[in-house]
């Protein structure tokens, strides 16, 4: 007979979570951290180590004081050096490398057995496995069945009250908000708590900003943070999005893509344009720097960004030259142009009208 719980049961468990870091990381929650390779998750979870140590806040939302285990491929080393860095002192607990190869689901059963007897008579409340393929005791990452079947043993975890904090790396390809983590789908699925860490400009190394894209089964996870490592790496700041300038230093590369054009360009066409040797943004950035365009009126939009209509960029005095060209109207069911004519007389392409200013990016 299977146990039946009714919504008005007495001993419902609180709807309020006591937040080991707010909206990111409770216990009895699974949060997956996805981010490319060297981008700073591990820096990231280096920060929350110490911040763990005395209870203060991080990207100013509030963090518990604890104990963490910390499963890595890193080194004892590497570890050290972090440590002597940020001072996360005595309360994490490392296993380094625990295994030689990929485990077996009873050595990954063994480690879980471990990591309660941790909890027992330690008071841990945290695991990570940096990164989850390392250890996840599984053949291939894209079986939805073998992938709920090596995760399976987490829940014995949560069940004991524990918080879990994956490690995962994207798939191949720029990775798109929303569908980063490697893999099948049943893993985004499967966990309580999806984020994404994310390049704020793709390819270059010496930007220092990142942003945190959340989605979670809790109203409390942010669904986006943008946050930024100082010089020293030894301190995160949240950068509010009215302070982003960049516009400046990277329109003449975006002029150019659009002086280029043949036609109105999408976000995602400007994107795959780009010229080769300059930083590729990510599609919210390039959105960022078409928006202050807008305002600025540099550039001329269209459409209404649903999947159907979605938003089309020019430089304003692109559509005169457009709109001389026979062939370039033919192809889109317009006048064809005549010689005494006005070109600003012709309507843009259908589904295109032309207008400047401000608008959605």
């Amino acid at each position: 007979m299977l146990t039946e719980s009714w919504g008005d049961s007495p001993d419902a468990p609180a709807t309020q979570l006591d937040w080991i870091w707010n909206g990111i990381i409770g216990p009895g929650q699974i949060t997956l951290l996805t981010g490319l390779w060297k981008a700073g998750k591990t820096t990231l979870l280096s920060h929350l180590l110490a911040h763990r140590q005395h209870g203060t806040p991080l990207l100013d939302l509030p963090v518990r004081a604890g104990r963490t285990v910390v499963i890595t491929e890193e080194t004892r080393t590497i570890w050290r050096r972090r440590c002597e860095k940020l001072g996360f002192g005595k309360d994490v607990c490392f296993f380094h490398r625990p295994f030689h190869c990929r485990p077996t689901p009873e050595q990954f059963q063994d480690l879980i057995k471990q990591l309660l007897s941790l909890h027992e008579r330690a008071g841990i409340d945290l695991v990570v496995l940096d990164p989850l393929s390392r250890f996840l005791p599984l053949r291939s990452e894209n079986s939805p069945e073998a992938m709920l079947a090596g995760l399976a043993p987490l829940h014995t975890l949560t069940d004991a009250g524990l918080a879990v904090l994956l490690q995962h790396h994207p798939r191949k390809g720029p990775p798109t908000p929303g569908q980063a983590a490697r893999g099948s789908g049943a893993l985004p699925a499967f966990v309580d708590i999806d984020l994404e860490l994310h390049p704020f400009v793709a390819g270059v190394p010496t930007d220092r900003r990142r942003r945190l894209l959340g989605r979670s089964r809790w109203d409390e996870t942010p669904p986006s943070l943008l946050m930024a490592l100082d010089a020293e790496g030894t301190a995160y700041s949240v950068v509010a999005e009215e302070e982003i300038d960049d516009f400046p230093d990277y329109w003449p590369t975006l002029q150019i893509v659009l002086e280029d054009a043949r036609e109105p360009l999408t976000r995602t066409e400007l994107r795959e344009r780009w010229a080769e040797g300059c930083p590729r943004p990510s599609i919210r950035t390039l959105g960022n720097w078409l928006g202050a365009a807008l305002k600025l009126g540099h550039v001329s939009c269209s459409g209404t960004g649903h999947n159907l209509d979605p938003f089309r960029y020019w430089l304003p005095e692109k559509m005169s030259e457009w709109l001389a060209d026979p062939l370039w109207c033919l192809m889109r069911g317009l006048p064809l142009p005549s010689a005494d004519s006005d070109d600003d007389a012709h309507p843009p392409a259908p589904g295109r009208s032309r207008r400047g200013g401000a608008a959605g990016p």
